[in-house]
């Protein structure tokens, strides 16, 4: 540090003396000359002090020879004279010194202010130098920070030289290893490669077995059943045989009590769906299995599974005419259309699970909507995907008003009508609801949809005017996402059920709660009239599909 503070010091003792010598220089002469007049006027002040007191002599020794008598004085005149003479002289001689000291008085008066004004200038000089060394300690102070700060910078400098070192060293060997790993991963893709090859020829080994094997099952299983019908067909049935009319429903019993519960399926039962006939009815459960059930004086007897699906079934209805059932379950990329008897054909192209597909009114094209937010329409006779209507929002439910118009309702809270006559897909109308949607449902003279919403409603809407007409609410009733609600046969009454284990049935032209029932002991997740009206079943999450009766 003293070796660094050298330098300075030196050119700080330099700037002073270069100063010092600098203003001597200016100020000596004057100093000199400021002296000399001040010895000047001392003599002078001597001088003019042996003038006065000899001239005071003199007047002294004139003033006495006035006293003497005029003889004595005649005889002294001439003396007189010379010493006139003299006294002029001594007294112009007075004259120059008093004018000489006079000027010495001026010119030490100025001296004295050219003093005072070099004191001053002399003092402004001393605070300019204190402020200089205050200046100097303030940068000797920063020039040891700096110093020391350069020091630690110098070791940091020295520490990142050598992890830079050691990094370089390490990404040496991460590159190696890099290279390595590289060629085992190419080995590697290369045998996974092989391996994959191998796997999809022993899958394809596998799913043909498995055909085979489906195959076998199904013709034993359609044997059973066809001895199975057989008998049935052989029971004698009690009491008057219906005619085909009495299908149609005069009037829809109300559920009052439970009258058998069963339990029908392995998981939760998410679906229902009657026959034409009325004696027989489906079920869809999380289980992957459609059971077919025969009714007879409430109670329900199994009379057929339909396999097929691998994941969950979500929506179950008959094809009117010829009893073929559509189902739609939670597979990815697929939707179900399956016959009574036989697994048909699989219609594949949704990228999402599929929530809902409906026959159209001439029963050989389904439509279909699910997650991916898209609706397909399937021609069931080529089994292939004839059009495709892009919505953007998951469809919850479908139901189809006419053999070229469909509704659909999805989880953006609307409700759109569909023409599918057009080359290209169309959407008619659209009304908005108040929440998600979670079931469709029209009423038997297809003037009304009846609309289930995530808020604890059902709502009442005109399709020819396309507005909500009418709301049903009660205390109590709870909806979720697979709540779905019915009109009854004959159109009169609305029923739902609720996360609570409730059924309640509305009035539609009152438009006032018309009952509640309780029979499940967890959230009903659909119900069903019979299309005649005299049988009302409702299934949930405890595995079990209750029938009802009005008393």
């Amino acid at each position: 540090m003293a070796c660094l503070d050298e330098p300075w010091r030196k050119q700080i003792l330099r700037d002073l003396k270069e100063r010092d010598n600098n203003q001597y220089d200016v100020f000596a002469q004057l100093i000199r000359s400021y002296n000399h007049f001040f010895d000047c006027s001392e003599s002078y002040r001597a001088m003019n002090i042996r003038l006065e007191v000899e001239m005071n002599r003199l007047k002294h020794s004139c003033g006495d020879g006035t006293s003497l008598s005029s003889p004595q004085s005649m005889v002294s005149s001439s003396a007189s004279s010379s010493q006139e003479a003299e006294l002029l002289q001594l007294k112009e001689k007075l004259r120059q010194c008093r004018n000489e000291l006079l000027e010495a008085y001026r010119s030490q008066q100025q001296a004295t202010v050219q003093v005072n004004e070099l004191n001053n200038t002399i003092k402004v000089k001393n605070q300019e130098a204190s402020s200089l060394t205050a200046k100097l300690k303030v940068l000797e102070k920063k020039c040891e920070d700096l110093t020391e700060e350069k020091a630690n910078m110098e070791q940091n400098l020295h520490d990142l030289d050598a992890t830079n070192l050691l990094l370089r060293d390490e990404l040496t060997a991460l590159q190696i290893a890099y290279s390595s790993l590289e060629s085992t991963y190419n080995k590697v893709n290369k045998e996974n490669t092989q391996l994959i090859n191998e796997l999809v020829e022993r899958k394809k080994e596998i799913a043909e077995f498995l055909d085979r094997e489906m195959e076998n099952d199904r013709k034993l299983r359609s044997k059973k059943m066809k001895e199975q019908l057989e008998k049935a067909t052989k029971v004698n049935i009690e009491g008057p045989l219906l005619s085909p009319h009495e299908k149609v429903c005069l009037s829809s019993m109300i559920p009052k009590n439970p009258l058998h519960a069963q339990e029908v399926h392995d998981n939760e039962v998410m679906c229902v769906a009657w026959n034409a006939n009325c004696k027989m009815f489906a079920t869809g459960g999380v289980d992957r299995k459609v059971k077919l059930w025969e009714i007879s004086g409430g109670k329900y007897e199994a009379r057929g599974t339909l396999m097929g699906c691998n994941a969950g079934v979500t929506s179950v209805i008959f094809e009117p005419e010829v009893g073929h059932v559509v189902v739609a379950f939670h597979r990815i990329g697929s939707d179900e259309a399956i016959t009574l008897d036989f697994l048909r054909s699989t219609l594949t192209g949704h990228s999402g699970y599929v929530l809902s597909a409906k026959f159209m009114m001439d029963s050989n094209r389904v439509v279909s909507g699910g997650k991916d937010g898209i609706l397909k329409l399937w021609d069931l006779k080529s089994i292939t995907c004839i059009k495709s209507f892009f919505v953007g929002s998951m469809c919850t439910d479908l139901v189809t008003l006419d053999s070229s118009t469909f509704i659909s309702g999805h989880f953006d809270n609307l409700v759109r009508f569909w023409d599918i006559k057009s080359d290209s897909p169309k959407e008619l109308k659209s009304v908005e609801m108040s929440d998600k949607i979670t079931s469709l449902d029209l009423s038997p003279d297809r003037k009304h949809l009846l609309v289930s919403t995530k808020d604890n409603a059902i709502h009442l809407i005109d399709v020819r005017k396309t507005a909500i007409v009418n709301n049903f609410q009660a205390p109590g009733f709870l909806t979720h996402n697979c709540n779905k609600a019915v009109f009854s046969p004959d159109g009169n009454f609305i029923g739902a059920g609720s996360l609570n284990g409730g059924i309640f049935i509305w009035d539609v032209n009152e438009n006032k709660l018309n009952s509640t029932a309780k029979g499940h002991t967890d959230a009903v997740y659909a119900v069903a009239w019979s299309p005649n009206g005299r049988n009302f079943i409702s299934c949930g999450k405890n595995k079990s599909v209750v029938s009802w009766t009005d008393i």
